[in-house]
């Protein structure tokens, strides 16, 4: 269908219908794994963008750029699109989607190990999102939140904001954004030592992010079982899991996962 109408879009010279379908067109392929095609449809967006002189659809491209980079572990090169997307979407003042920004910051942050900077950006997003009522952003606020407490050590308010995120993922309806709550809260019972828990909050995560073909989230989902059986003792088993995802991420281009992937097979006990 978005073939479709994107080949129309170009007949009739339609650019803005153009750049929005094929920024769509990545983000699918974004959300199934398939992250280099993704890269090049931004790239197609971006190009169309410019030549409109589409500020606000530069900063979208901007975001969905930035999270690839995210992905392929290039997190400077992330870090300078998220930037950029802020800056641009400054000057045409559109609150939410400066916040939708600064959560697209705040993630990159946190693989760069600055939880506090990461904390402070995803806390800003959180109230601005809140006031909109916008559940399915929120969640994923929550969510970051929830992951940049837990890097600082606050596992009880990890918890907490990770929970409030799943709830309000819920009531958005949003499978994505429930994909990114439902993970955060796990890591966070697993970092509370509640491996049992945590182990039950996966199992389910698992069977959607696979019955959605959901590449990315799926892997993540994956490596947390592998860290729960690290930590569990069954180091057989964490090990067979954290290769198979190693080797997948690598694989689908999923660097920044493989990287992570492969440190935790580093600590296993030989």
């Amino acid at each position: 269908m978005k073939e479709q109408a994107l080949e129309t879009f170009r007949r009739i010279g339609n650019k803005f219908g153009e750049q929005v379908t094929t920024l769509n067109m990545g983000e699918v392929l974004f959300a199934q794994g398939r992250i280099t095609d993704a890269r090049g449809k931004y790239d197609e967006a971006m190009a169309v963008a410019q030549q409109l002189g589409d500020k606000r659809g530069i900063g979208y491209c901007l975001v969905d750029i930035a999270g690839v980079l995210t992905e392929q572990d290039r997190l400077d090169d992330a870090r300078t699109a998220a930037e950029q997307s802020i800056e641009i979407r400054k000057e045409i003042h559109g609150e939410v989607q400066i916040a939708e920004s600064r959560i697209r910051l705040a993630e990159i942050l946190l693989e760069q190990g600055k939880p506090a900077e990461a904390e402070f950006l995803a806390r800003s997003a959180a109230d601005v999102f809140d006031k909109q009522n916008a559940f399915g952003d929120a969640s994923l606020s929550y969510a970051v939140l929830g992951q940049a407490l837990l890097a600082e050590g606050k596992t009880q308010e990890a918890q907490a904001s990770a929970n409030r995120g799943l709830k309000l993922s819920q009531a958005s309806g949003d499978v994505w954004m429930h994909f990114e709550s439902a993970l955060a809260a796990a890591r966070a019972d697993e970092a509370a030592g509640k491996l049992s828990e945590a182990r039950k909050e996966l199992a389910p995560i698992l069977a959607q992010t696979a019955k959605f073909g959901s590449t990315g989230y799926g892997l993540e989902a994956r490596l947390l079982k592998g860290e729960i059986a690290t930590k569990s003792g069954q180091f057989s088993a964490a090990r067979a899991e954290l290769t198979a995802v190693n080797s997948e991420a690598q694989f689908k281009d999923f660097r920044l996962i493989a990287r992570k992937a492969a440190a935790e097979l580093a600590d296993l006990p030989r």
